[in-house]
């Protein structure tokens, strides 16, 4: 198959698209005219519980397969369309643990199946949840353990600590944005969208704050305390503890000349190292002037190590794989290539990655303190995942002019198999298909959850031009068994877009997930059985879920 040109669902206006969705904090999306009036409604949702609504007629399935077609011809290109199978409804989703959400500014707990809707009890009561925007329904950080709950709330961003085995609330700092924060819109979308991260014991969360300007803070939930741990015209971000809580990294902006720093504390000591990156400079023949950005996540790979991805800011050339030594100080490589998509695998202690320089992107595995990769998979592989054993990586393979991608599984000795073949995958953050498209393995490495292009992608445009109806079925959740066997679509999703976050619970019982309406044009939180399902509609206007143990 030839490359994807465009995609046409209606027009895809990125500004228009988010300016329709209330601001920032919510995805763009094609532009779709006014709904067929036989499409079945959902219920509205006021004070914390469904609505009833008198019903809607909805269309027969005949109907609905008579208005979406499978495409001819997908971005022009010709091609033959995905066998789509029938949809097969299996049980209602069920577990023993509850979905905890913010919607209005306020916090809600739910059944796994969607119904009894209950504002969540805490004591003293708490203002409205902070957000960034008038449609941002708030949000929450909950801890490993699952205890205690952190967020901000009322205009200032007060910063709350909730215990939710005792429903004991506790205000822990009276403001965390600027006074003037109407015009520090920059400063509200570090607050509410930035990554806490939490001790291994769930009682200190390293966060970021805004008082005045952008710091590193410790909560200790335990003693009820909050402490400034820098205090400087830097922009400190990203901060991650080691595993036994002893260190904790982060990086800094300098805002005026955009060049960042790696700095480590060690909380016993009470003192801060800035890493040395002179080395880095050296291996790769830079100036002592150039700077370096710190892409994917920073990772400790024992108490004491810590593994870095350095990469230029000037053309962004990958200086490799990088260990910094907490205790000691000292920095050495571990891989001095050019790395390109590349995964962890704490299981297996070792990388999966392709290199970005090689235009044949074969897959190679490094084990941490092997010394050499070995070679898995020659040709096009894209965004590989290691399964949770660390036994076996998944991957998307085809070219990259293709219009899809074969999915498929290698173990660690080189064994493929293929799982699904010339799958349209949905992209993580774009409405394009792509092979880093949305791919996550089931918590017990059994099976993989995917999304791909429903039957109707592309119709709009195929069919009548710009503004058409695109039909009802655009995205979908897939299953395929990582042993190999059929390939299921397991969600009948209508009208919806933009599936992101599938969560287990804790019990394996059911997925949850947000998706984004063409309805309502909201997000939606639903649910699904663990092997598939008609999607259950928990709740509209939710950017963020947890389960509850």
């Amino acid at each position: 198959m030839r490359r994807f040109t465009t995609i046409l669902l209606g027009m895809v206006v990125l500004t228009a698209g988010l300016l329709a969705c209330g601001g920032d904090s919510e995805p763009a999306v094609p532009t779709l005219p006014p709904l067929d009036a036989g499409i079945q409604q959902q219920p509205t949702v006021s004070a914390g519980r469904p609505q009833s609504v008198a019903p809607q007629p909805a269309q027969s399935d005949q109907a609905l397969d008579q208005a979406a077609q499978p495409p001819e011809m997908l971005r022009g290109e010709q091609a033959p369309p995905p066998p789509w199978p029938t949809f097969t409804p299996g049980p209602k989703p069920q577990s023993e643990h509850r979905l905890l959400f913010a919607r209005a500014r306020k916090l809600y707990t739910a059944r796994a199946d969607g119904a009894d809707i209950q504002p969540l009890e805490l004591s003293p009561k708490p203002p409205q949840l902070f957000g960034g925007s008038f449609k941002d329904p708030g949000r929450g950080w909950l801890g490993p353990k699952s205890r205690y709950l952190l967020y901000f709330a009322d205009q200032e961003a007060q910063l709350w600590r909730a215990d939710l085995t005792t429903a004991e609330n506790v205000l822990l700092a009276e403001r965390m944005i600027p006074l003037d924060q109407q015009d520090e819109a920059e400063f509200v979308r570090i607050l509410v969208q930035q990554k806490m991260s939490w001790a291994s014991d769930g009682t200190r969360v390293a966060l970021v704050g805004v008082p005045d300007t952008v710091d590193l803070f410790i909560a200790d939930l335990a003693a009820q305390r909050l402490t400034r741990v820098t205090r400087d015209e830097l922009q400190e971000g990203r901060p991650y503890w080691s595993p036994n809580a002893q260190y904790l990294v982060y990086v800094t902006t300098d805002q005026t000349t955009g060049s960042r720093s790696l700095y480590v504390w060690d909380a016993q000591a009470q003192q801060t190292t800035e890493v040395d990156l002179g080395p880095i400079r050296k291996a790769l023949d830079l100036g002592p002037g150039a700077g370096f950005a710190f892409g994917a996540d920073l990772m400790w790979v024992s108490d004491t190590e810590l593994v870095f991805y350095p990469s230029t800011t000037s053309g962004g050339r990958s200086a490799g794989i990088w260990s910094y030594d907490a205790s000691s100080g000292a920095l050495r490589p571990i891989a001095t290539e050019q790395m390109g998509n590349f995964d962890w695998s704490d299981e297996a202690g070792a990388w999966a990655y392709a290199r970005a320089d090689d235009e044949s992107r074969a897959l190679w595995m490094l084990e941490l303190g092997a010394g050499d990769p070995k070679l898995l998979v020659e040709g096009q592989v894209h965004a590989p995942v290691w399964s949770p054993d660390g036994r076996s990586i998944l991957y998307s393979q085809g070219d990259p002019e293709a219009a899809g991608w074969d999915l498929r599984v290698v173990d660690v000795n080189g064994n493929t198999r293929t799982l699904a073949e010339d799958a349209p995958l949905i992209q993580p953050d774009l409405s394009d298909p792509g092979p880093a498209g949305k791919r996550y393995w089931d918590p017990a490495g059994q099976s993989v959850l995917y999304t791909a292009v429903g039957r109707d992608y592309g119709r709009a445009e195929q069919e009548e031009g710009y503004g058409g109806e695109a039909g009802p079925d655009l995205e979908n959740w897939w299953i395929v068994p990582a042993g190999g066997g059929e390939t299921r679509r397991v969600t009948d999703m209508q009208k919806t877009f933009y599936l992101q976050d599938p969560e287990l619970s804790p019990d394996g019982g059911a997925w949850a997930f947000i998706a984004f309406s063409y309805v309502d044009r909201m997000q939606h939180l639903y649910t699904m059985s663990r092997a598939g399902s008609h999607p259950e509609r928990v709740d509209a206007g939710i950017l963020w879920f947890e389960w509850l143990p």
